[in-house]
């Protein structure tokens, strides 16, 4: 049998599988939490008064 041990050498053949795991994690983690603040943002927004109209039924920006 071999010994599966965690050392230096295995680790640096595999940073590119790591790094790129890592990226891809933060990329998940970012756009997830961006969706998420604007949705809290609408709900706030929502909840405040009866003139809200969301910028996908208003028709744009200024």
């Amino acid at each position: 049998m071999t010994s599966h041990k965690l050392t230096f050498e295995t680790l640096s053949r595999q940073r590119p599988l790591i790094l790129a795991g890592l990226i891809a994690t933060g990329i998940v983690a970012a756009v997830q939490y961006k969706r998420m603040s604007i949705a809290r943002n609408e709900r706030a927004q929502r909840n405040e008064g009866g003139y809200y109209v969301s910028v996908d039924r208003s028709g744009g920006g200024i």
